[in-house]
């Protein structure tokens, strides 16, 4: 495939002119010195998978104000821009793209409790209450969830304003930079029509006890063909660029 950065931004991205690598085409708008990653982001194989029918998602900040004054730290905001990586890495194995990523908050004047989540009702709240103006498959990043470390509904719907179920995928921000970026992984994989897995080496983990809550470990990374196929058939699934 050929690879030109800058038809990609203007014909993918939808950005013309001068771009910052970090913030403009991988999406990490807080990306600073302190910044690490599993392995060193590329370009290359960014521009490929986003070129590809790929997914945009919309990260909301649950108790986040821009001096930091809130509840969400810069190190979260770091362990964030790891967790996307991640993602982007365990969905790359299925030539499955990540290509744009939205940010937006919610003040800690308007949070209330949603901050800390304590059960699967509540993350059910959060989505019906806030959603994101955007093309993207919205994720809350909350303090703590009670009962999970992450809520999705699987197979999520287009529509953000619906109240049919949730509206978003919900994670916590409790687990090291590469178990968020796992959560983030499965529980996205959920709102684009993945059920549980049978393997604990798949990053759709296993429901050994039908609880509905799936169990991953840092191995969790797997990710077949069947499964990135089905996830291409969810409406919110963006046309090749």
């Amino acid at each position: 495939m050929d690879v030109s950065v800058r038809d990609y931004m203007s014909g993918c991205m939808s950005r013309n002119g001068t771009f910052s690598v970090a913030r403009d085409l991988f999406g990490y708008i807080f990306h600073d010195n302190a910044q690490t990653y599993e392995a060193p982001l590329s370009i290359k194989s960014q521009i490929e998978l986003g070129k590809r029918r790929s997914v945009n998602v919309s990260i909301i900040n649950v108790g986040h104000e821009n001096d930091f004054s809130g509840v969400v730290t810069r190190a979260q905001m770091r362990r964030i821009q790891f967790a996307i990586q991640v993602m982007r890495n365990i969905y790359a194995q299925q030539n499955l793209g990540v290509r744009k990523i939205y940010w937006s908050h919610i003040r800690m004047s308007q949070v209330g409790g949603y901050a800390n989540i304590a059960n699967v009702s509540e993350a059910n709240d959060l989505t019906d209450d806030w959603s994101a103006s955007n093309d993207g498959v919205d994720v809350f990043f909350v303090q703590t969830i009670g009962d999970a470390g992450g809520w999705s509904n699987r197979n999520g719907p287009c529509n953000k304003s619906s109240k049919d179920g949730m509206t978003g995928s919900v994670v916590t921000l409790a687990s090291s930079d590469a178990g968020t970026g796992i959560i983030l992984a499965h529980e996205v994989g959920h709102y684009l029509k993945l059920a549980h897995g049978t393997t604990i080496t798949n990053v759709m983990g296993t429901d050994t006890d039908g609880d509905g809550i799936g169990s991953t470990t840092l191995a969790s990374r797997g990710l077949t063909a069947t499964q990135a196929n089905l996830m291409r058939t969810h409406c919110s699934i963006r046309s090749s660029c």
